[in-house]
């Protein structure tokens, strides 16, 4: 074998292991463009929206002192981040929470994702485009995606779940799982579940599951409070929510009055 032999072979087998590099390179690009990173933390928001975050494996069983909301009155949500970690842009859908396996199926996932609610920067509708880096929160109502497990199984294990599109959901870490043991109603330990608190919760989702707020609900609550207080009936109210929100809210005053009066004198009924 000559020296242009040698030469040719050489040269062949150096474009060889450049294409080769070339196309691990652009196998890891993309491979790199679908990465997600979902995280899930507990939250209490108050009358007033104020934030209340827990760590990511959930509320522990003492908080220090000064650490929870001065309001008596607290909703317990999820708050759900999914990030970008990848070097090209995804869209994302079914921001959600992860309730585990569907009964009597090997494969697939249960998931509820309901309406985000509209807190802080948290998104409004649960999907979105993420470019390189960026992040989007969503604040999930929990207790209702635990109502729904609850049917089918007593104990829940809750964790966080996006889906690229065209692609396999990335859930939160197992290890930041939440479990919900048989007869918990409430994840942090110092919230109790009184029926007055029950009561406002219902009357919180009916105002800001319809994009109402902070003010107009707490106003509601306080109004309604009042006649719960007193044994009035729903159209009593119903009245009193509309005096104060106005009488363009009928339909907002009617479900929450509804809802709060059922669980303020059946609080065993609700969650």
């Amino acid at each position: 074998m000559d020296r242009a032999d040698v030469a040719i072979l050489i040269s062949l087998a150096s474009a060889f292991v450049t294409a080769g590099g070339l196309f691990w390179q652009v196998m890891l690009y993309r491979l790199s463009g679908a990465r997600l990173n979902v995280a899930l933390r507990p939250c209490l928001v108050d009358e007033y929206d104020t934030i209340f975050r827990g760590p990511s494996r959930g509320w522990p069983k003492t908080t220090p002192a000064g650490f929870f909301p001065s309001s008596r009155w607290t909703i317990e949500l999820a708050e759900v981040t999914v990030t970008n970690v990848g070097r090209a842009p995804i869209s994302v859908e079914n921001v959600s929470l992860d309730i585990g396996r569907w009964p009597r199926r090997l494969f697939g996932r249960w998931t509820v994702a309901g309406v985000p609610v509209s807190l802080s920067k948290g998104i409004r509708e649960n999907h979105c485009r993420l470019e390189p880096g960026d992040s989007v929160t969503a604040y999930l109502d929990v207790w209702r995606a635990i109502q729904m497990a609850r049917t089918l199984r007593p104990r829940v294990v809750v964790r966080a779940s996006a889906q690229p599109v065209g692609r396999r959901a990335k859930r939160s870490l197992w290890i930041q799982r939440w479990t919900v043991e048989t007869g918990m109603r409430s994840l942090h330990p110092k919230v109790d579940d009184s029926p007055e608190r029950q009561a406002y919760r219902e009357l919180w989702r009916s105002f800001r599951l319809n994009d109402e707020t902070a003010s107009a609900t707490s106003l509601g609550w306080a109004a309604a409070h009042s006649e719960l207080k007193k044994g009035g009936d729903v159209d009593d109210v119903m009245n009193a929510i509309l005096r104060v929100v106005g009488q363009d809210r009928i339909d907002v005053a009617l479900d929450a009055a509804q809802k709060t009066h059922d669980v303020y004198n059946q609080p065993t009924d609700a969650t």
